[in-house]
């Protein structure tokens, strides 16, 4: 990792013009401000700093949750990218035009083992939805300025989940218009608030975030469920193989103790 960003490699340079003024400056508030020791690519992006994660308990549960459900329920479909924690760039040539989401997920392929440090939009693609999980540090960049910046990138769908009471709902969802505009999801019937992205509702559901399927309603288990499960069965499997090591244990006894019964009757018999 290199400390000090002077070192690292400079970027090429950027391209005479954008087709449209840079984002990076006009949403400045909502980039992600690199902390020192920072690490580069390559090219001269940021792709880790010593902050990388900084939050609380609660944010990493719901950040780890969230995307290990949505990874697994989407696992069945190639070309399907699930990440979090990682810089988001979507200026080329320009560093500082980073944004690191909580979650998010992008329809496109896997990028090569070099480019797996940061997300670039120009040579992936727009994020299809975005999620951010609120925290004291945080949560006024994520609720205002973050939400215009992800708007102008086109992403779309915005995500705001608050498992500590900072914002007025637990649960926020907006979906991009065709005008180019977020419009906040609306509740659905069942209490949840669904996700066209994904076809699953997000929904609260005794204080934990949880996701819903929107068709069978089902409620997809968690990444410490899925642990727990996994755990369980290992325990199930080791007491199963016990008993069948003892059970096997009991049968050579017997078979032993036959076979001496025999020997017995058969020198019983020659006398």
């Amino acid at each position: 990792m290199q400390s000090n960003p002077a070192t690292a490699p400079r970027p090429a340079a950027p391209r005479a013009a954008f087709a449209r003024p840079s984002l990076a400056k006009i949403h400045a508030r909502a980039l992600y401000r690199f902390v020192p020791p920072v690490a580069f690519d390559d090219d001269g992006y940021p792709c880790e700093d010593s902050s990388m994660p900084t939050a609380g308990f609660n944010h990493e549960d719901v950040r780890i949750d969230m995307r290990q459900a949505i990874k697994t329920r989407l696992s069945h479909r190639d070309g399907v990218i699930v990440a979090g924690n990682v810089p988001v760039l979507f200026e080329e040539g320009n560093p500082r035009a980073a944004v690191v989401p909580d979650l998010f997920v992008a329809f496109c392929p896997l990028p090569p083992a070099a480019r797996r440090r940061s997300f670039r939009v120009w040579e992936n693609a727009v994020p299809a939805l975005v999620a951010e999980v609120l925290s004291h540090d945080n949560w006024r960049n994520d609720v205002w300025y973050k939400r215009h910046l992800y708007q102008d990138l086109g992403i779309g769908e915005y995500w705001i989940l608050d498992p500590e009471g900072y914002w007025e709902k637990p649960i926020t969802g907006f979906s991009l218009g065709a005008d180019g505009v977020y419009r906040e999801i609306a509740e659905s019937p069942g209490g949840g608030r669904r996700s066209g992205v994904l076809d699953l509702e997000f929904v609260l559901q005794e204080e934990e975030f949880r996701l819903r399927d929107a068709r069978t309603g089902e409620t997809l288990t968690t990444h410490s469920e899925a642990v727990d499960a996994q755990q369980a069965a290992e325990a199930a499997c080791a007491a199963a193989e016990a008993a069948r090591d003892a059970a096997q244990g009991r049968y050579e006894a017997a078979q032993t103790e036959i076979a001496e019964l025999r020997e017995r009757l058969r020198a019983v018999g020659e006398t």
